[in-house]
């Protein structure tokens, strides 16, 4: 039987897979990835590559913390020049920290810039790293570590945490987080870990990639990579499928420049919006707004379609980053005024288009649904205008009613009620402190002194001192009724009877009294 060629390559590739059946497995296989990484355009020619590094935003912290633990130091000492690799292809301004992590988390490498001069030296460098190493490790520790670091006010508001581990968290009895037991166990304190970058990340983005090694004598641990979720929520993936770091390394490299800006599209794009800004307002004489339409974002461009501003079909446009445009607005008829006087009207802008996000496809291949299909905002003009007569009608109405006026205010002032006592009222007895007498709002009130010493309010017949205000065509005048000898008023003896003053400058003395009306 003759076997042609493209069958023979066929059965040939089968091979491997048959052996593997006959022969029983050295141990149970790698579990599955949670999260596989985006599949589409893997290197820097995806057009959302260039249009975010345009915008220029600004430089990355690259954390790469390998577990060093018993068996996993010879595979992290392996893991050194492929983290070199990959600092020679990241871009200049971003900085690099290599961290051992065992019973405690160790900088091999504190974080470095990255430029032209030191590029060769610094690959170099972390390729003959010395890496510490224990028996247990710690991987609560190392959140935490990584959670002060982010949140430190010097770091990069991009980075990137990339762990190669296990993921299985034997501390030390003498660690904070040891829950207790033997083994893989719980992170004791995760929630606080999580709550602590929940509660001061700010703006910052954060991309998380876990390596999943396992150790020559085990496998990776579930609870320890849900325990990274848990800390990072909506920045995790898992990106090693339990395979050497070499070949993840070699993966990530020829896609880091995608890598790198994917965190920024993601969050560029959920900020989506489209704002109004008005740049002139309308006037009564030129009733015509200058508006500006933004999108909210930063490194993305928007296109808009089917634009309506008040109902005016404006067609499409480009956010980049913003369009203006002339929008005439409909003023209401002035209302009635008897004075002169200016207004301010609030006149809103409706917006409504549909929206997406530049470039689509770049946004597409990646995972980024680029559409956004209601687009609404709105605004406000605010028109301001003179309404009412103008000053000359104002003069002769005035001239023509001052007459009237002065009477009607002559009759109001004669039918007005009797005034009420004003200012404010206190007493100091010698050697105490002062009080607050309530008599401001009476329309005539008396004081006298009670056997305790203290002064209260009183009728007229049994106070010392009665206060009162008396209407006159110019308004009204204060005044004392002094019932007893040995008051002074301002200082100066007074007789008994009533005597003029003023509020706010009347000081009265009796016994070891002074009492003022202020």
């Amino acid at each position: 039987m003759i076997v042609s060629h493209p069958m023979l390559l066929a059965l040939l590739s089968l091979a491997p897979h048959f052996a593997a059946l006959a022969a029983p497995p050295a141990k149970p296989p790698a579990p599955p990835p949670v999260l596989a990484a985006p599949p589409a355009m893997e290197t820097g020619a995806n057009p959302m590559v260039s249009t975010i590094l345009a915008h220029k935003p600004g430089p990355a912290d690259w954390y790469f913390i390998l577990d060093t633990a018993g068996s996993m130091l010879p595979i992290a000492q392996a893991a050194r020049k492929d983290i070199a690799s990959l600092v020679e292809v990241m871009p200049e301004g971003d900085r690099v920290s290599v961290v051992a992590m065992h019973t405690r988390p160790s900088e091999a490498l504190p974080l470095s810039r990255i430029d032209a001069v030191n590029r060769t030296t610094l690959s170099q460098k972390i390729a003959a790293l010395d890496l510490t190493s224990a028996k247990d490790v710690d991987l609560g520790g190392a959140l935490s570590w990584a959670v002060h670091h982010l949140t430190d006010p010097d770091a990069a508001n991009l980075s990137f945490i990339v762990m190669a581990s296990p993921f299985c968290h034997s501390p030390s009895v003498a660690s904070d987080y040891d829950s207790g037991g033997r083994g893989c166990r719980p992170i004791r304190g995760l929630d606080k870990i999580a709550s602590t970058y929940a509660e001061s990340q700010g703006g910052r983005i954060l991309a998380t990639t876990l390596i999943e090694l396992a150790p020559p004598d085990g496998v990776v641990d579930p609870v320890g990579v849900d325990a990274v979720r848990k800390v990072f929520p909506g920045a995790v993936t898992i990106d090693g499928k339990t395979e050497p770091f070499a070949t993840w390394a070699a993966d990530f490299r020829q896609r880091l420049p995608l890598q790198r800006v994917l965190p920024l599209a993601h969050h560029d794009a959920e900020r989506t919006a489209l704002l109004v800004r008005v740049d002139h307002p309308p006037t009564a004489e030129s009733p015509i707004a200058t508006v500006t339409l933004t999108s909210g974002m930063n490194l993305l461009d928007l296109h808009l379609s089917a634009l309506d501003i008040n109902g005016t079909d404006e067609g499409e446009t480009d956010l980049r980053p913003t369009a203006s445009f002339q929008v005439p607005i409909d003023l209401p008829p002035q209302p009635f005024r008897l004075l002169p006087a200016e207004e301010s009207v609030n006149l809103p802008i409706r917006v409504t288009a549909t929206g997406e996000l530049r470039p689509a496809d770049g946004l597409s291949a990646v995972g980024i649904d680029p559409a956004r299909p209601a687009l609404t905002a709105t605004g406000t003009a605010v028109v301001t205008r003179r309404i009412g007569p103008s000053w000359p009608e104002v003069v002769l109405a005035g001239i023509l009613g001052v007459a009237f006026i002065g009477m009607a205010a002559t009759l109001l002032r004669s039918r007005a009620r009797k005034p009420v006592l004003e200012g404010q009222f206190s007493y100091r007895r010698l050697g105490q402190a002062r009080q607050t007498l309530p008599l401001a709002g009476l329309t005539e009130a008396g004081v006298r002194a009670e056997p305790n010493g203290d002064l209260v309010v009183a009728g007229t017949e049994e106070a010392i001192l009665v206060f009162r205000m008396n209407k006159t065509s110019l308004g009204a005048t204060a005044e004392v009724e002094v019932r007893r000898e040995g008051v002074e008023i301002n200082s100066k003896p007074v007789a008994i009877g009533v005597h003029a003053v003023r509020v706010g400058a009347t000081s009265l003395q009796f016994d070891d009294y002074r009492l003022t009306w202020e």
